[in-house]
């Protein structure tokens, strides 16, 4: 019947994203496990601010490095310093990522 079918969509489903979050998880493990991974925040937010911020308009370009693993993400996403200086090619960015990233610092043009 419809309903039998139903709960077998759903367990497969349940069963499908179970599998994704492990995935999620096992690639955050081995991630950590190589030597970038295993950098101190500290060292990591340096690294991050010696580099340079390229001012093309290539999408997705606009700290690079918040994208690598979700470690480098959430590191990159504490520091509200490294948001202070929005990519102007792409203004919707500067206000809904730089200006809440930032925090309370000010922008620089």
């Amino acid at each position: 019947d419809i309903q039998s079918i139903d709960d077998a969509v759903r367990n497969i489903i349940g069963g499908i994203e179970r599998l994704l979050q492990d995935t999620i998880y096992l690639k955050r493990c081995r991630n950590s496990l190589n030597a970038f991974g295993s950098l101190p925040a500290e060292i990591l937010l340096e690294i991050f601010r010696w580099c340079p911020q390229k001012k093309k308009k290539i999408k997705d370009q606009c700290f690079a490095f918040s994208q690598v693993c979700h470690r480098w993400r959430e590191v990159a996403i504490s520091d509200a310093t490294l948001w202070t200086t929005p990519d102007l090619f792409r203004p919707n960015l500067a206000e809904d990522i730089f200006k809440n990233r930032s925090a309370q610092l000010p922008l620089h043009i």
